[in-house]
């Protein structure tokens, strides 16, 4: 066996020796404590978001609005059912409602997943379309109404009419949420109104236009609008126009080689979509 070395054992010099080292390491702990104090601030508003969709989830479901299952595949819209009669406050009043037939519900439920997945997942989260309530007898003011958006991020779809027309009435209501979205108010909206004849006035909204038969097409045409209903008020018409370049973009085409305003108006919709990253026709 050797004998143990008795010498002295050489001074092991530190990585942290030299004043850089020190300052790389000082400015690591600022930045760690730093990050936690942010983790901290965010913390208050991350609990309250999260109480605040429990609470949101807990309201839907104290009126019998249920998550279908199975959900769509794909979809980044949560789609709920009526279960029983509701009625709940909105801006513009109360708003009563019902669960769907079955066969309503099956029909709606594939008009949704078929309808919706022509759209971008992110375009309709980014336009505060987060979900979709299917039901019947929709009443506002104890008139009936075919749908209502923008509730808390939700569209109320009553879902009795014809698939034809529900198709249609579904992107009439996805371009509701998208205008909203542009800077939170549907009108006024000057370019839009300026591509009108300067004679013309928009009506007193589409809650004063319930006539029968006011979305459908007109024949004979007004010049601009593909449906009385369009006339009605300057959002109305954007989203009219919008649900038929979806479901008949040929009738549009056809409108728009006699029509000049129409096809102006067509152009600055898909210029409109362009901007957001969307062409979808």
């Amino acid at each position: 066996m050797e004998p143990l070395d008795d010498a002295p054992l050489p001074t092991r010099r530190w990585a942290f020796d030299s004043p850089i080292a020190w300052m790389a390491l000082l400015l690591l702990a600022i930045i760690v404590l730093a990050s936690v104090a942010v983790i901290d601030a965010l913390s208050p508003h991350r609990d309250a978001a999260q109480v605040a969709r429990s609470q949101g989830e807990a309201a839907r479901t104290a009126i019998g609005w249920r998550p279908v299952s199975p959900p769509p595949d794909g979809l980044l819209v949560e789609v709920l059912v009526a279960t029983t009669p509701f009625t709940l406050s909105t801006a513009s009043g109360p708003v009563a409602g019902r669960a769907p037939t079955p066969d309503h519900l099956a029909s709606a439920l594939a008009v949704l997943a078929a309808e919706l997945h022509r759209y971008p997942p992110l375009f309709l989260r980014r336009a505060g379309f987060e979900r979709v309530v299917v039901c019947e007898g929709l009443r506002q003011h104890d008139r009936p109404i075919p749908s209502l958006p923008n509730v808390d991020n939700t569209l109320l779809l009553g879902v009795s009419d014809s698939v034809g027309y529900l198709r249609r009435l579904l992107h009439h209501e996805v371009f509701h949420f998208v205008d909203y979205a542009d800077d939170g108010q549907l009108r006024p909206d000057e370019p839009w109104n300026s591509l009108n004849p300067p004679s013309f006035r928009y009506g007193d909204g589409g809650r004063a236009m319930r006539e029968p038969g006011a979305a459908d097409p007109l024949d004979p045409p007004v010049p601009g609008f593909v449906s009385m209903y369009g006339t009605s008020g300057i959002e109305e018409d954007k989203a009219e126009l919008f649900s038929f370049l979806m479901t008949d973009p040929d009738l549009v085409d056809r409108l728009a080689r006699a029509d000049v305003v129409l096809a102006a108006k067509r152009s600055e919709l898909r210029a409109r979509l362009e901007r957001r990253g969307v062409r979808l026709f």
